[in-house]
C-alpha cells in the first residue's frame, strides 16, 4: 500500500507541464505524476554536474515559466548536495549552488537543441540557469504522451499583472496584489468535504510490532483504556486509539535506518518505515503523507522530520503534524504517527479563485498583499471542508 511518504522525499509537491494550448498539473503521488518526477530527476542529475551555470535575474525566470516545459514546486527548500546523495549522482563535493525550492525545465523553440534548467531560491530571491546535455528528443517524446490530456486554464499572477500595484484616484486603485508566482485557476474549482474513516489501530498491534522489529514473545504488554503499551529493555511502543508512538532513551538503541548522518538517509529511512507502518491498515488510496521539512542540512547530530496528510493532493489541516520523527546518529529515537484515512463526504458549490481575492479583502478591510493562496481541508464539525487559505503578512486567512 503506497502511502506516499517515501515518494515525497526530494520530490516536488506540485508538477506542471506547459504546452502551447494549456497547462496540465499532476499529483506527484499518482502514477502519471511519478513518471514526471522520474523524468525531472533524470534531468536534474545532469544539471547538478553541469559546469555551464549562470546567475540570472527575475525577468529571465518569469520568461522561463511562460515557455513550454516542466515546472516543479518543492514547497520547501531542497539542498543540492543532499539531493545528489539521494539520487546517487556523481558530482563535485561542493555544488555550484546550495539550494532551491522551484525549478523549470525549458523546452525552448525549435532552433535550440540544448535543455536549460532554471532554479529559484524563494528565500534569497536568487535564480540560476544551468545548460544540460539532456536529449531534447527524449524530453519531447516523453511530453507528447501527456499532450492529449485535458488542459487547465492556469496563469501565474505576474502573467495577469496582479502582482503590481496600480495607483488611481481615490478608491480607484488595486487593493489586493499577489505574490508573482501564485498559480491561479481561471476556471471554477470543484469544492467538496471529506470525512475521517474509522480505523481501529489497536487491532493491528501485532502487525505493528513486527514492522517495528519487536519480538512479540519477549516484549512486555500493558493494557490501559484505549491504549496498549509495549515495553522492552530498550524502548517503549504506545498503540493508542488513533496513533502509535515509539520512543527510546538512547540513540544507539533506536531503530537503525542508516550508517551516516546525512539528511537524505534520515528522510528516506524514516519515510520507508512510515510507509510500512501505515500499510498495516486499510487506508483510502487518495490519502497520502508528504514531508514538510526543508531538506537542506547535510550533517546534523539530530533531525526532526515532519510529515503531513494530503487528500487528493490537497493538504488536510489537523491539530498536529500527521507524523513526527526524530533521527539521531542514523537511528530513529522517537516517532509519533496519527493513523488517518479520508474519503469524500459530499460535493459542494464550485469556487473561483479570483472571487476569493475580494473575500480576503473584505475580511481584512485594507490594502493587502497575498503571499500564498492554496486550497486546503479544514475541520468543520464531523467533516473537513475544502476551502481557500490565503496568507497575508504571515497570517492564514480561511475563505469559504
Amino acid at each position: 500500500n503506497d502511502t506516499g511518504a517515501l515518494d515525497s522525499i526530494f520530490a516536488p509537491k506540485t508538477t506542471m507541464i506547459s504546452f502551447d494550448d494549456g497547462r496540465l498539473t499532476l499529483d506527484s503521488t499518482d502514477s502519471d505524476g511519478k513518471l514526471v518526477v522520474d523524468k525531472i530527476n533524470e534531468v536534474l542529475k545532469e544539471s547538478f554536474v553541469s559546469q555551464k551555470i549562470s546567475t540570472i535575474d527575475e525577468s529571465d525566470w518569469q520568461e522561463a515559466l511562460a515557455q513550454n516545459g516542466i515546472y516543479a514546486d518543492y514547497s520547501v527548500p531542497v539542498g543540492v548536495k543532499p539531493m545528489m546523495d539521494f539520487l546517487g549522482c556523481e558530482g563535485p563535493d561542493q555544488p555550484l549552488f546550495d539550494s532551491f525550492d522551484r525549478m523549470v525545465i525549458v523546452i525552448g523553440d525549435g532552433t535550440k537543441t540544448s535543455i536549460p534548467v532554471y532554479f529559484r531560491n524563494s528565500e534569497t530571491g536568487e535564480h540560476r540557469s544551468v545548460i544540460t546535455t539532456f536529449s531534447k528528443d527524449n524530453l519531447l517524446e516523453f511530453l507528447s504522451t501527456y499532450s492529449t490530456k485535458p488542459m487547465l486554464n492556469l496563469a501565474y499572477s505576474f502573467e495577469l499583472n496582479l502582482d503590481k500595484k496600480v495607483e488611481g484616484e481615490g478608491q480607484n486603485h488595486q487593493k489586493v496584489i499577489l505574490d508573482p508566482y501564485i498559480l491561479l485557476p481561471l476556471d471554477s474549482m470543484e469544492m467538496n468535504s471529506i470525512k475521517a474513516d474509522y480505523i481501529n489501530v489497536s487491532e493491528n498491534a501485532e502487525k505493528i510490532l513486527s514492522v517495528m522489529g519487536y519480538n512479540k514473545n519477549t516484549v512486555r504488554r500493558f493494557t490501559r483504556t484505549d491504549t496498549i503499551l509495549f515495553v522492552d529493555s530498550k524502548s517503549t511502543l504506545t498503540v493508542g486509539k488513533n496513533y502509535i508512538e515509539y520512543e527510546t532513551s538512547a540513540s544507539q538503541d533506536g531503530i537503525r535506518i542508516g550508517n551516516d548522518g546525512n539528511i537524505a538517509t534520515a528522510a528516506a529511512g524514516s519515510a520507508s518505515l512510515i510507509d510500512k507502518i501505515i500499510s498495516c491498515f486499510e487506508v483510502n488510496g487518495n490519502t497520502k503523507l508528504y514531508i514538510s521539512t526543508p531538506l537542506t542540512d547535510e550533517k546534523k547530530e539530530e533531525y526532526i522530520l515532519y510529515f503531513d496528510y494530503l487528500y487528493d493532493a490537497v493538504p488536510v489541516s489537523l491539530n498536529d503534524h500527521g507524523c513526527t520523527v526524530t533521527v539521531r546518529d542514523g537511528c530513529i529515537t522517537h516517532m509519533k504517527i496519527f493513523i488517518r484515512s479520508f474519503s469524500e463526504a459530499e460535493k459542494l458549490e464550485e469556487s473561483y479563485a479570483l472571487d476569493v481575492l475580494e473575500k480576503v479583502y473584505g475580511k481584512v478591510n485594507r490594502d493587502i498583499e497575498i503571499n500564498e493562496l492554496i486550497p486546503g481541508y479544514e475541520k468543520q464539525g464531523d467533516t473537513y471542508r475544502k476551502i481557500w487559505n490565503a496568507t497575508v503578512d504571515g497570517d492564514k486567512i480561511a475563505v469559504y
